[in-house]
């Protein structure tokens, strides 16, 4: 329950925040409640005080220490090390956006990831193709007491789930169209309050400069949804993805923002995270009002939270995906957990469509029945968040959504169904990898073997067919797939452990096509990564994704997550297809 303060709080809160002192403590009134839903994104996990409220995640310890203690690293830097590295803090969750136009060795393009170098607050990292590595503007949050008085001004805690997407600009008063655009989406939220939202920055030079960002009290510009009610934590708004419409029809140019809207009751406890999407005609300035846009299934959701709900709503999601077609339409999959029998914390996969010509939504429509992440799928860290064996770092299972011109539909997730319900002791609590001297083993008998499991929709997300490559269900675990096509390819990227007999050691593999059928697979990495050693060190987030994106030749340009042998702290690699692509 939000508790009620006085006019004289308000104005000493005010104060401070006008000397430049931002509280770090818990507002008085806040309460701690079991969190039951979808897990949140990492960077918000960490670092939101919508986490500390709710009880969904562990405190870093001495982060705030080792944010501001510098350091650097004796050991020779991967050759595919993308972001300048000056110290020992951790670059992760990549993605890499082409510029419209631009492809093969000429290609243009500017990748995005959670960047810790600068300290605190946390910052989105970002780097071109022409070797600038910059932060986007950070925007000024805006605090309200819940009865629309606005007093209290702060820069973010942390910024996170950074998104690249590149388009051609629509004409407004002050940018003309058909210019190329790349637009940075992140979240953006205090760690101090509940004041959250996802902005979206614009750069029109390649990511030389970013437009800044402005939450709806101080002028609204760039963000899709704001959150400022400073002491009500019953909204936080996670895991946002962009897609720009390249189709040529009437909407070009236009920008899509979708995410989860993670809600709670007046006592904390969840009650649902439909997925949102809004749209921007005027270049990410301002957006349409929000829209669910996850929809209900009489046939798919049967299962809810609480009775709130209505009976075939489809409203206890994460990790939506949009694509736009070449009709012009916008396809979004996601997570859901409204499936019959998922009370285990399973999901399936689900995708609807949306049609800007009628502002209607067709489906859902099922890609996955069942997704193997449930309590007794994968055994837990110290921290109580899913990882694999032989790992510290959590591990959500999360989609991939890829389009090519045709207006097939690719979609990329992982699971471990081979060890399905292995996780549970005969007492029937979850499993717990050992402790860092073990190398985080599992008990004897026990291992995982996730595998990544593509599918391809030849009808608008209708019907799926597993087009799934060899590679995918190698021995060991392989994890964090992005699928993406152009030019007449289809790439897929995912972490690998199948060249480690340990399943330890992490590779990156890629693999394509020509359309899904026929699949030539090789690793892309230069060295191993252990993922122990990620993260300060601590080896317990390593991100949640990596990117792949395939430019209009057929080019494939890749980013991962990686740790240099012998490093405490994790980078960004990358790579392009080249003559052997």
């Amino acid at each position: 329950m939000v508790a009620v303060r006085s006019n004289s709080f308000v104005q000493a809160l005010a104060v401070l925040a006008a000397s430049g002192f931002v509280l770090s403590s818990a507002p008085a009134g806040a309460q701690s409640a079991a969190h039951n839903g979808p897990p949140l994104s990492g960077a918000a996990a960490f670092h939101s005080y919508y986490a500390q409220v709710h009880g969904v995640a562990p405190e870093l310890k001495d982060l705030q220490d080792a944010l501001l203690a510098d350091g650097s690293s004796s050991a020779a830097q991967n050759s595919q090390l993308l972001n300048a590295d000056y110290n020992l803090r951790p670059q992760d969750e990549p993605m890499i956006g082409i510029l419209s136009g631009t492809g093969g060795s000429n290609a243009r393009w500017v990748a995005g990831a959670n960047d810790y170098s600068i300290g605190a607050p946390v910052g989105g990292g970002m780097y071109n193709s022409e070797g600038v590595t910059s932060f986007p503007p950070f925007p000024r949050l805006a605090a309200g007491d819940g009865m629309g008085a606005v007093f209290f001004g702060e820069p973010p805690g942390g910024t996170g789930d950074p998104v690249i997407a590149s388009g051609h600009t629509r004409g407004t008063a002050s940018i003309p169209a058909g210019k190329v655009v790349t637009y940075y989406a992140s979240l953006a939220f205090s760690s101090s309050f509940c004041e959250n939202g996802i902005q979206v920055a614009r750069s029109l030079d390649n990511g030389f400069s970013w437009n800044r960002t402005r939450v709806p009290n101080y002028g609204a510009s760039g963000f899709a949804t704001y959150w400022d009610n400073a002491f009500d934590c019953s909204v936080f708004n996670d895991k946002e993805w962009i897609a720009v419409d390249n189709s040529g029809g009437p909407h070009d140019g236009r920008v899509y923002v979708t995410w989860s809207g993670f809600l709670s009751d007046a006592t904390g406890s969840y009650q649902e995270s439909p997925i949102y999407m809004v749209y921007s005609d005027d270049n990410a300035s301002t957006f349409s009002s929000p829209m669910r846009i996850s929809g209900t299934s009489a046939a798919f959701c049967t299962s809810h939270s609480n009775a709130l709900s209505g009976a075939s709503e489809c409203n206890e999601n994460q990790n939506s995906q949009p694509q736009v077609l070449p009709n012009g339409d916008l396809a979004v999959a996601f997570e859901n957990g409204n499936g019959s029998g998922f009370n285990n914390g399973r999901g399936q996969m689900l995708a609807t469509v949306y049609s800007p010509a009628t502002n209607a939504i067709r489906g859902p429509y099922q890609i996955a029945p069942v997704v193997y992440d449930g309590s007794f799928d994968f055994p837990f860290n110290a921290d109580g968040r899913q990882t694999f064996c032989n790992s510290n770092f959590r591990s959500g299972v999360s989609g991939s959504l890829g389009a090519d011109a045709a207006g097939n539909l690719y979609f990329a997730y992982f699971d471990d169904k081979k060890h399905q319900g292995e996780f549970i002791t005969t007492s029937g609590k979850s499993i717990f990898v050992g402790g860092r001297s073990t190398g985080y083993a599992c008990p004897a008998g026990k291992s995982t073997d996730a595998d990544i499991y593509v599918l391809k929709s030849t009808d608008g997300a209708h019907t799926w067919t597993d087009v799934t490559p060899v590679a995918g269900h190698a021995g060991g675990d392989q994890f964090w797939p992005s699928v993406a096509a152009g030019g007449g390819t289809v790439a897929v990227l995912f972490n690998d452990r199948s060249y480690d007999p340990a399943n330890k050691l992490v590779d990156v593999t890629l693999a394509r096509s020509g359309g899904g059928g026929i699949w030539r697979a090789r690793r892309i990495d230069a060295a191993p990564s252990n993922f122990d050693n990620s993260f300060f060190g601590t080896g317990n987030f390593a991100g949640d994704y990596i990117d792949v994106a395939v430019d209009q030749t057929g080019t494939w340009h890749a980013v991962w997550t990686c740790v240099a042998p012998g490093k405490n702290d994790s980078d960004i690699c990358i790579r392009h297809g080249g003559s052997d692509n």
